[in-house]
């Protein structure tokens, strides 16, 4: 657009250039033909076109100052807007350069999302095996409490045996000692009952023993099956 307003602007001056030109040359020619009117209404005619040409180069001085001020002020402008441009691509180049910056910047970016997403990958990879082997420890764990707790029960249980055993054992002597010392009253005893038959063979040697009476021959008869019954019965326990 600013060349064409250039173009317009010297089209114009050289169309008044050419115009003033011509009208010079018209009156000239006017002037100097034989064939025209006469001298002093060619001069009056050339004082007239004379002024008249000054009019003319008035205005085309006027209007080529006021062109060449519009030439000026559209250099100017063309100047600015070619300042303008290259600031305008300058600033596109470093736009531009941002841009390569920021498309590096986002290519780093995707490569380092795509790494944290493998990093991601591989953590939860390791967090389910984690998981895995948490599950057996606790199943072992388990396991484990349940044979403990089943070792404890079978220790407690060996110890209740164990204490019952030493009650019986306990109890096994207590009646192992009433026995013997059972044992040894009724061997005095026995001692005793068999005293009066072994005086029996003596007696009568002497001479005919004087009856006895019931209640001293009575023993021997009655103490006799009691005391097989209480040895049988000792021999049973201790056996």
């Amino acid at each position: 657009m600013m060349s064409w307003g250039c173009s317009g602007q010297t089209l114009a001056l050289a169309v008044l250039s050419a115009w003033s030109l011509a009208s010079l040359i018209t009156i000239v020619a006017w002037a100097t033909s034989p064939d025209l009117k006469g001298a002093a209404r060619c001069r009056g005619d050339l004082r007239a076109a004379a002024v008249q040409l000054e009019g003319q180069r008035a205005v085309w001085g006027g209007e080529r100052s006021q062109l060449e001020g519009a030439l000026q002020a559209e250099r100017e402008a063309r100047e600015r807007a070619e300042s303008r441009a290259a600031a305008l691509t300058l600033g596109m180049e470093r736009l531009n350069q941002s841009l390569e910056e920021c498309r590096e910047t986002e290519a780093a970016l995707r490569q380092n999302v795509s790494l944290l997403l493998d990093e991601r990958e591989q953590q939860r990879r390791q967090l389910a095996n984690l998981s895995a082997h948490i599950a057996a420890q606790d199943e072992l764990v388990a396991y484990l409490e349940h044979n403990a707790t089943q070792a404890l029960m079978a220790a407690a249980a060996c110890e209740r045996l164990r204490t019952a055993e030493q009650h019986q054992a306990a109890a096994a002597r207590t009646q192992t000692e009433a026995c013997r010392v059972h044992q040894d009253f009724l061997q005095r005893q026995l001692a005793v009952c068999k005293a009066p038959e072994a005086d029996a063979p003596r007696t009568q040697q002497q001479g005919p023993p004087p009856s006895p009476t019931p209640s001293r021959a009575a023993p021997p008869t009655l103490w006799s099956p009691a005391l097989l019954a209480l040895v049988c019965g000792v021999l049973r326990l201790l056996n």
